[in-house]
């Protein structure tokens, strides 16, 4: 066990090295200084409270969608669906916090609206869990195309009857005493990281103390062994998928409350993806999932600085964390390969 860790760990750092000589090369070939690139990059991620901050920011809710898809990877259910729970939290979370405005004090509309984005995440992850386990529909088909049936819905939304009277589509600004508390201001790095946080520790425990988290996982590991031995599969899968599209929807409504202060079409801007991509390289660890969250996250805050001082497009970055990733996951046939030649050393010793 200690050796796969250390080999997971090695493998990152290659993986990591390697990622930036080959956008190194690529600066070079399309005329740009690696080395002025770079250290922009770096500054973008760290340098000043605005770029950590921005950082942070990020870092939040791609860790959010990555636990989401954690958690429900965990009972064996593909969760592509987070994009749309994150959206209809977000929906919800601003129609809540304009509607409760001056009704209740700020911190209870708050915490109302984090709780029902949560609660919208979860619902709307109930229509594939219950396709899966009584129609066996595929799940990554049905959250796929649920997806596409949550944006349109919240477009509708935010252009009709939450139409805030602004040029582009989207609701009415929420109250300045709602919104999430701010730190390395002049970001928009917020409490909500705080939220993040403490939701992975607990569902990190759940899964690893806690009885129900054991079954959750019985039936994600072996779920014709779990039914035999009279463990109710269908019920365990549907609650993970629920608290998976709770997890969703959360991320959604501190996006809402902490970043854009109301809802924009179009604003997740594929955070899901990279929570979904987080997950995997992470081979849902809960505790590689933050770091491969926050690398992902500096990744893509100092490539606005990078493009800002040096001209190269951000779309380069997305480009190196895909290569990353890829470079991340061939980890299983390096190691299958150390394997064989240890294996012909030993043969041909005897």
């Amino acid at each position: 066990m200690q050796e796969n860790k250390v080999a997971r760990i090695k493998n990152t750092l290659i993986s990591i090295c390697l990622v930036f000589i080959i956008g190194a090369v690529c600066m070079m070939l399309i005329g740009y200084n690696p080395a002025e690139a770079y250290r922009e990059l770096l500054k973008g991620m760290f340098a000043g409270s605005l770029n950590m901050g921005t950082t942070l920011e990020k870092f939040t809710p791609v860790i959010l969608t990555g636990l989401a898809f954690v958690v429900s990877m965990k009972a064996g259910f593909m969760n592509m669906g987070v994009e749309g729970q994150l959206s209809l939290g977000a929906i919800t979370a601003a129609w809540l916090g304009i509607e409760l405005q001056g009704i209740f004090p700020g911190t209870v509309v708050t915490l109302i609206c984090i709780v029902a984005g949560g609660l919208a995440g979860a619902a709307w992850s109930l229509i594939p869990a219950l396709l899966r386990v009584y129609l066996n529909a595929n799940e990554i088909c049905t959250t796929i195309l649920l997806n596409y049936v949550a944006t349109l819905f919240t477009t509708y939304l935010c252009l009709y009857p939450l139409y805030g009277q602004e040029a582009v589509a989207q609701t009415a600004k929420i109250d300045n005493e709602i919104l999430l508390s701010y730190f390395l201001k002049p970001s928009k790095a917020n409490s909500g990281i705080v939220i993040a946080l403490i939701l992975l520790v607990c569902f990190a425990l759940f899964y690893k103390k806690t009885r129900l988290g054991f079954l959750i996982k019985s039936v994600g590991d072996n779920p014709g062994f779990s039914e035999c031995i009279g463990i109710n599969t269908k019920k365990y899968m549907i609650i993970a998928v629920l608290f998976s599209g709770m997890l969703g929807g959360i991320a959604g409504s501190i996006e809402i409350l902490g970043v854009y202060t109301r809802f924009i079409n179009g604003f997740s801007n594929n955070i899901a993806l990279y929570g979904m991509l987080a997950a995997l390289i992470s081979g849902g660890s809960f505790l590689a999932l933050p770091l491969y969250s926050f690398l992902i996250a500096a990744l893509k805050a100092g490539a606005l600085g990078m493009e800002r001082f040096t001209g190269l497009p951000d779309s380069l970055i997305d480009i190196l964390i895909v290569l990353f990733i890829l470079f991340v996951t061939m980890n299983g046939l390096f190691e299958f390969r150390t394997f064989r030649r240890k294996n012909r050393k030993e043969e041909a010793k005897e």
